[in-house]
């Protein structure tokens, strides 16, 4: 301990026998305290009149006002965990700028062994580290997964600090999901994933949930919650209904020498605007489904083979995942294009299966109504090239006040090249390039293609990867969810994931693809990338899932409001 920063300096008050405090007072921050402890520190300057010792605690006792907290400072910790709130809350849309600052503010103080909860510590622990890393990764921020190899044991156990008998709940549930957001070859986060899920399905298994950390309302659901829903199938307000009622507002009581509470973390003014806001945007949603069910009527889709329930499925894929309430045309645009796709895979296996009639419905969409060509064509095809004309006329008309553009003629172009890739390529059932698809259809009606053009997005490289990887991936998981249906509605699973390791590689080449910043003059800026990933997840999440526990969610995101 003389020679190194460890855990011990934070509690050097408390050791007794002889202290060499010639090599101890060379093991203090800048800023003079020992491991950000007030008292520690103030037991090194009664036992040597340290000036540096006297300076941090003058500015202690000036800044609470004759008082002294149990640490300080906590500034990494306060703004980590503050950020991981307003998202976890769902809140975090109406806070952007602030939570940019405060992950600059602790991306300036991360060091190649992670951070402490206080700013230039000698020290640095699992927790902190945990939360600091998946914030920044996946804020685009280049982070090494190596910090973690600084908290892993010879007997291949993570510690949150060096001496640690007994671990945290709460620090295994960051551990777990910082590993969650894992590149591919990093295998120290793969191993830090399954040592932190099976300590944590033992803690839960065996109803031993006290943190040491913290005293909170309901650690044992935000742990289970964690350990049952990967962050592949985590979307976002599903995420935030759950959060919601786990979340002890001012309750929060923190355990360090002293209970404390931190305001910029737990405080009821978060749980207030998160009960609102997740209320507003549920009755903005309900609005919109009311909406989506008239236009299932009035288009007869179940005649055609789309289920009601099929329908609401989609519809809270892109609720969940895109909530918002000003983002209802990108809402709007995901929900009715994959149900179209869904009908035309029933079209295209069941009635025009032969290339003839594929051609003919593929030659009435690239002329016009007027060309006489729809009239060769059956019933149902008739029925389906009105609904997407009609999707697309009525698409355009509620972008072009938020855009101020016509996207009429794109929008055309796309479902016109995905129709003719769609036919030679329709596999098993299903087309295996919806997954892009869905993302290009939402990428334009939120304004991030009105830039480029339509032989730009075909042929740029980037983009191409991007979306065959999409697709790939998409195509994978809607076989694996169609595979429920042979085992009475149960996927297969192995360690909280999809028991796939193809799926899962490819997740991660998805993950890495979309985090990491691109040259300033690349199309794929960080929200055309973000979508991509988000109809992913959406397609995991369905694979992942029973039906009962989709019931379940559907319900609460949608339909069952938070009392207030």
């Amino acid at each position: 301990m003389h020679e190194v920063p460890t855990p011990i300096l934070y509690n050097l008050e408390g050791i007794e026998g002889a202290l060499d405090w010639e090599k101890l007072l060379k093991l203090k921050t800048e800023e003079g305290s020992f491991l950000t402890s007030p008292s520690a520190t103030a037991f090194a300057f009664m036992q040597t009149g340290d000036h540096n010792c006297l300076g941090y605690l003058n500015y202690i006792v000036t800044t609470f006002n004759g008082g002294a907290p149990t640490v300080y400072p906590i500034d990494i910790f306060a703004r980590l965990w503050a950020v991981d709130r307003l998202q976890r809350l769902g809140i975090s849309h109406l806070f952007d700028k602030q939570i940019g600052e405060c992950l600059e503010y602790v991306h300036r103080f991360w060091t190649r062994n992670g951070v402490f909860s206080g700013r230039k510590a000698t020290v640095c622990d699992l927790d902190d580290t945990s939360m600091g890393f998946r914030l920044l990764r996946l804020q685009g921020y280049n982070v090494s997964a190596d910090v973690f190899k600084h908290f892993k044991s010879n007997d291949n156990k993570f510690y949150c600090l060096g001496g640690e008998l007994n671990a945290s709940p709460t620090t295994l549930l960051n551990l777990y999901k910082a590993a969650q957001v894992r590149f591919p070859g990093e295998t120290v986060l793969e191993e830090a994933e399954n040592f932190s899920f099976e300590f944590l399905k033992e803690k839960i298994s065996h109803n031993e949930i006290v943190d040491k950390w913290v005293r909170s309302k309901d650690i044992a659901g935000e742990l289970k919650f964690g350990v049952e829903i990967p962050w592949y199938a985590c979307l976002p307000r599903l995420e935030a209904r759950s959060y919601i009622e786990q979340y002890s507002g001012a309750n929060d009581v923190w355990i360090g020498k002293t209970f404390y509470r931190v305001a910029e973390i737990s405080n009821n003014h978060y749980l207030e605007v998160a009960k609102l806001d997740f209320n507003e945007c549920q009755i903005q949603h309900q609005l919109e489904w009311t909406n989506m069910l008239k236009w299932w009527k009035k288009c007869k889709l179940e005649q055609y083979g789309l289920k009601r329930e099929d329908l609401v499925v989609t519809f809270f894929l892109a609720a969940a995942s895109i909530f918002e309430p000003g983002r209802s045309a990108e809402r709007c645009a995901w929900t009715k294009s994959r149900a179209i796709i869904q009908l035309l895979q029933v079209y295209f296996n069941n009635i025009a299966i032969s290339r003839e009639k594929r051609e003919a419905f593929l030659s009435t969409f690239k002329g016009n109504s007027y060309n006489g060509l729809i009239d060769r064509l059956d019933e149902m095809g008739k029925g389906l090239y009105w609904i997407i004309r009609e999707f697309i006329y009525e698409l355009s008309i509620d972008t072009f006040q938020k855009l101020q553009r016509d996207i009429c003629q794109q929008l055309t172009y796309m479902w016109e090249t995905w129709l003719i890739e769609s036919f030679d390529i329709i596999e098993n059932g299903s087309f295996p390039n919806q997954g892009a698809f869905i993302a290009n259809i939402i990428n334009l009606c939120s304004g991030n293609y009105l830039s480029v053009s339509n032989e730009f997005l075909s042929h740029e490289e980037s983009f191409k990867h991007i979306s065959d990887l999409t697709n790939k991936i998409c195509l994978h998981l809607y076989r694996y969810e169609k595979n429920k249906e042979t085992t009475n509605g149960k996927p297969m699973r192995k360690m909280g994931r999809i028991n796939s390791m193809e799926i899962e590689e490819s997740m991660q080449d998805l993950l890495q693809l979309v985090v990491q910043n691109e040259p300033v003059n690349d199309i794929l800026n960080q929200n055309v990338k973000q979508t991509f990933l988000k109809v992913a997840k959406a397609f995991y999440y369905t694979a992942y899932v029973d039906y009962k526990t989709l019931n379940t969610d559907i319900a609460k995101v949608l339909f069952e409001p938070i009392l207030l």
